[in-house]
């Protein structure tokens, strides 16, 4: 799956062609942290590994089914509450809605090219390879660094998950999920997976030369000091190496080797702005009743 600043980059550049008022209103710093937020999506309950009860499970759920049902489940819970599309709220329902579809699009080609004989050598490489990509995608869309952008005060929401976001998250994962009916924890799993997430963006959050030599100092051992480096963008790429595959070599979808394709990492990107744009012109159009919703509660 893509890292936080491709998504990040997806939702803005999405925004910005499908809703261009919205998106000069996502100057408003809160407005920003919550489609910052709301772009994150389920990655989010991945990123719950220290406080418990943890969110994790629902990182693997939302990833594998019903994404759309939560979406709608949240766009019913607003509409129904009278919160207007162009507020906070509304920017991460746009951020959550539009983090499904890049993961869709760029996940064949991050995992085909991450892949690797043997990850004991090279542990977490697949969560590298998406730090590459982050990298490449914000040096070609906003001329730019991951280490020159302060994203854990962009996606910062408060010290706690805000209000009305774990309460249309709970109503939507009970829809959608029947792990969730009987879960008497799960609005303190999703405060914890906030704050999780706000100290993993902190520990990623500016890398730089320093920040991985740390890193590496307090490994205990040369694995883990690889699998620590994993998690931070890298403050140079080396030369030589075609990471985006602009060259449009042959590469295979993982699941089927007689998938061939030659796009690139920057064309499947485009791709996925196209198809967020018309994403979030269905989302817009549902939030103000210019078509239905679809029914949540629906298989």
């Amino acid at each position: 799956m893509p890292s936080h600043f491709a998504h990040l980059l997806h939702i803005e550049d999405s925004l910005q062609a499908a809703l261009p008022d919205l998106y000069r209103q996502s100057d408003d710093p809160a407005i920003r942290s919550f489609l910052a937020l709301g772009a994150q999506g389920p990655d989010l309950f991945y990123h719950n590994r220290h406080r418990m009860p943890s969110a994790l499970l629902y990182g693997s759920l939302s990833h594998r089914k019903n994404y759309g049902k939560v979406v709608a489940a949240m766009v019913s819970h607003a509409t129904e509450r009278e919160v207007p599309l162009r507020s906070p709220f509304g920017a991460f329902v746009l951020g959550y809605g539009s983090h499904a579809l890049l993961d869709r699009k760029l996940h064949p080609f991050i995992n085909y090219f991450s892949d690797l004989p043997d990850d004991r050598v090279f542990p977490r490489a697949h969560a590298f390879f998406e730090r590459l990509v982050d990298v490449l995608l914000m040096r070609s869309r906003r001329g730019s660094e991951p280490r020159e952008v302060d994203f854990r005060s962009i996606v910062d929401c408060g010290t706690a998950i805000p209000g009305e976001v774990s309460e249309a998250l709970t109503e939507a994962f009970n829809l959608a999920f029947t792990r969730a009916e009987s879960d008497e924890q799960l609005e303190e799993r999703l405060h914890n997976a906030y704050v999780d997430s706000l100290g993993f963006y902190a520990y990623t959050n500016m890398a730089d030369h320093n920040t991985i030599a740390q890193a590496v100092n307090h490994a205990e051992t040369e694995r883990h000091a690889r699998a620590m480096i994993a998690l931070l963008h890298p403050p140079e790429l080396p030369a030589g190496y075609d990471f985006a595959n602009a060259a449009h070599n042959e590469w295979c979808h993982p699941c089927d080797e007689h998938d061939t394709r030659t796009a690139s990492l920057y064309d499947l990107y485009d791709e996925a702005v196209d198809q967020g744009a018309r994403l979030l012109h269905g989302i817009a159009a549902g939030w103000e009743g210019r078509i239905p919703v679809f029914d949540s509660q629906a298989g």
